[in-house]
Parts: structure tokens; C-alpha cells; sequence
């Protein structure tokens, strides 16, 4: 087993956190006198068979915590990504409504619901199989009225709600039954100017955009408004009140992750110690962009952009696998359900697939598919089925999945 190399990095002691650009830094330096690990320290990962020509991301000690560090400008190899990867399987839902729906922006799926919400337009309540139930509240500025489209939607069919988080200035939860009705406003103890929620039973967590040193990033309440927990305020995360400093969270496992958009680093809060984690970071390149992350189950997931010159940049997606740390280039994700139709992650939330396709590109994809014949009979019988069943004026088309543990 080759030794690890101990850094102090995001550090909290006494409610200070040592800065990412130290961090970074040291972490340069001290990469120079390290040979990435051959090994893991768990011995879980010392079966598995290393690929000499493929990188691996290391880990560095963090203080207590052990970070996943990946090196982009080491990574050596691009693949094709196929979903079934991610997920167990996948289900096509068309959302069958009077009128055509504006592209679809946010989403959340339940074992036998579905709401969506378009630009300027209420949420939308489905059935699972696609037949429309009802409108969600109203735009406007009344009781239980919403001037945007929500940043969150949350169905939690076990206390029979549907929450509904604000896109700027969260100060409250629209709270409404699954027949539509509005049941109430949930106060929530400090205004962020964006944030992400997880609701269990009666607790609310919410991790938040912090641009003074009165909020905390991540904190606790209950329905009624009593405080649970905060973590103590964090000097170095308040941020310039902009929103280059998104929260961007998935909470597809079993902890709280979360990313501030204009740093490197993916965290977890653990809730049960109220101290914040690291678990990931990658090292910048040069005329990078902050990469957006995303962790799953089995991956871990990242989508950059880097200059090319003048004003041109060019994408990278970049695939972590959590059990070997193997780390690859993503060339393309493709929906291999469905004869490989391209689809995109973001849609991934409390554990499930979620990406929806305007109705006249699945036909089109799936025409050029058909077309180059590189298919077995079964799945071309399954996309002609497909284009039989889907016009152009169509709404956004639905895949929905469940990751896989």
C-alpha cells in the first residue's frame, strides 16, 4: 500500500475553514512528490484490476476526511456512457394535456405521480402513465401563488403533499395536496436568495446561497419553525451577491450532497455530527470553467467548459467510478433502452432518472437510428412502435428510471 499524503485542507475547527485556493495550492505542491495511488487504502478496492493505460483519480487525506482528487488534464481515455450504467431501467411517459406544454424545466416523479413545470406556466399534475390531474397552484402573487417557475418540486405521497420551492428569494415552501389544493405556507427561518430542500416526515434541511454572515449554508427546521440544527456560520463560503454561486444538489444517496457552483468541490453535510464533509475536488485547469458535479450511487459525474480562444469554449463530462476510482472522458450519453437516443443527467434527483426530449427530436433521432441499421430487430421494432405512437406537436417526452444502488 503506498502512503497517502496528508493535507490540511477545507478544515472546520472553531468555524473556520481554510480557503479553496490555498487548498489548491498546497495541493499542486504536494502532487509533485506523489505517485497517484496504485492501491487504495480500502481493501475492497485492492481486487480490482487497474487498467495501465487509464487514469484513476487518488485520494488525499483532508484533516479526518479522506477526498476524492481528480487531476483532469491526466485523464487518458474517452468512452460512450450508456444509461443502463445508472440505471436499473427505463420508462417512456407521454404527458397527454389539452394544450402543449412549454419545455419543461423542473420535474420530480413518485411511485404514481408526476409534476412538471414549463416556463411561465402552474405545475402539472400526472398520473404515472402520463393522464393529466390537475393544475398546481397559480402564477401570480397571492396565497399559494408563484411568480416563477419553481427551483424545487417535491412529491412526497406518504403525508399526501406536493412542496414547491421558490427559484429567488426562499422565504417559504408552498405546501399543496395531491388533488391541487393549496394547504399552506411554510415560514422557513432564514431568506436565501436560492437554495435546495429536503423534506423528510417533519424535517426541513436546507442548504442555501449565503451572501451575508447571518445565514448559515446548511441548516435544520421543523414544519412549525423551530430550529432543529445550523451549522456555524462559514466566513469563507459567504459569497458576492451574484449567482455564480448556485447550490446544485442531487441527494441521490443517503447523504446531503451539495456543490457551490463556483467552486471545485463536492460536500456532504452530515446532519448527524452538523459539520460539513468533503468528498470530492478536482484540480482546475488552465481557462476552465467551475465544472458542475453530481454524485450517484455508483459514479460520480462532472460537466465543464474550457476556452478554446476568443470567445469559443468547448464542453467535457468527465465519469468517476466510485467502487475503482477509474476516470474517464464522457463522449456522449446515450439512452441504450432506447436504441441509443442521447439524454443528459441533470434530471437525476432523490435516486431517479428523470430527462425529458422535445417530441420532434426523439423522432428525429430515432429516424437517423433506424436509418443507420446498427440495431437488433427487437429494438427496431420497439422504435418503430415508437415513432408510431409520437407526433411532432407532441409534448416533451419523459424517461424515467431508478438508479441503480
Amino acid at each position: 500500500m503506498k502512503k497517502l499524503v496528508k493535507i490540511k485542507w477545507i478544515k472546520i475547527l472553531r468555524n473556520e475553514m481554510i480557503p479553496l485556493k490555498v487548498f489548491m495550492k498546497l495541493l499542486k505542491l504536494s502532487l509533485i512528490f506523489v505517485i497517484i495511488l496504485g492501491q487504495s487504502c480500502d481493501s475492497k478496492k485492492n481486487t480490482f484490476k487497474k487498467d495501465p493505460n487509464a487514469y484513476y483519480s487518488g485520494i488525499e487525506k483532508a484533516g479526518a476526511f479522506d477526498v476524492v482528487v481528480c487531476d483532469i488534464s491526466k485523464i487518458t481515455k474517452k468512452v460512450k456512457l450508456p444509461i443502463s450504467k445508472l440505471i436499473d431501467n427505463c420508462e417512456l411517459v407521454y404527458l397527454k394535456t389539452p394544450d402543449i406544454l412549454p419545455e419543461l424545466r423542473r420535474y420530480d416523479v413518485s411511485e404514481n405521480f408526476i409534476c412538471v413545470a414549463g416556463e411561465g406556466e402552474p405545475v402539472k399534475l400526472f398520473k404515472r402513465n402520463g393522464t393529466f390531474i390537475t393544475d398546481i397552484g397559480k402564477i401570480g402573487r397571492g396565497p399559494g401563488e408563484y411568480g416563477f417557475t419553481p427551483n424545487q418540486i417535491i412529491i412526497e405521497e406518504e403525508s399526501n403533499s406536493i412542496f414547491l420551492i421558490p427559484a429567488f428569494g426562499v422565504d417559504k415552501i408552498h405546501h399543496f395536496d395531491l388533488e391541487g389544493n393549496f394547504v399552506e405556507s411554510i415560514t422557513l427561518l432564514y431568506k436565501s436568495p436560492k437554495a435546495q430542500v429536503q423534506i423528510k416526515s417533519d424535517t426541513i434541511t436546507v442548504i442555501s446561497m449565503v451572501f451575508d454572515d447571518q445565514t448559515p449554508i446548511a441548516y435544520q427546521q421543523s414544519f412549525d419553525g423551530k430550529i432543529i440544527q445550523r451549522l456555524p456560520i462559514i466566513k469563507n463560503l459567504i459569497s458576492k451577491p451574484n449567482f455564480d454561486n448556485e447550490i446544485i444538489s442531487t441527494f441521490n444517496t443517503n447523504s446531503l450532497d451539495f456543490q457551490i457552483a463556483s467552486e471545485d468541490t463536492l460536500f456532504h453535510y452530515n446532519v448527524t455530527n452538523n459539520i460539513l464533509e468533503p468528498q470530492l475536488v478536482f484540480m482546475p485547469i488552465q481557462n476552465s470553467i467551475k465544472p458542475i458535479i453530481y454524485e450517484f450511487p455508483n459514479y460520480y459525474y462532472a460537466s465543464g467548459r474550457y476556452k478554446k480562444g476568443g470567445n469559443k469554449y468547448e464542453r467535457w463530462d468527465v465519469i468517476i467510478n466510485r467502487e475503482n476510482l477509474e476516470t474517464v472522458f464522457c463522449d456522449e450519453i446515450v439512452n441504450d433502452f432506447y436504441g441509443g437516443i442521447t439524454n443528459r443527467l441533470f434530471g437525476c434527483r432523490n435516486g431517479r432518472y428523470i430527462a425529458s426530449k422535445p417530441a420532434i427530436k426523439l423522432i428525429n433521432e430515432i429516424t437517423q437510428i433506424l436509418k443507420e441499421n446498427e440495431i437488433d430487430n427487437q429494438m427496431k421494432q420497439k422504435l418503430k412502435e415508437i415513432l408510431d405512437h409520437t407526433q411532432e406537436n407532441d409534448n416533451d417526452v419523459l424517461f424515467i428510471g431508478k438508479l441503480k444502488k
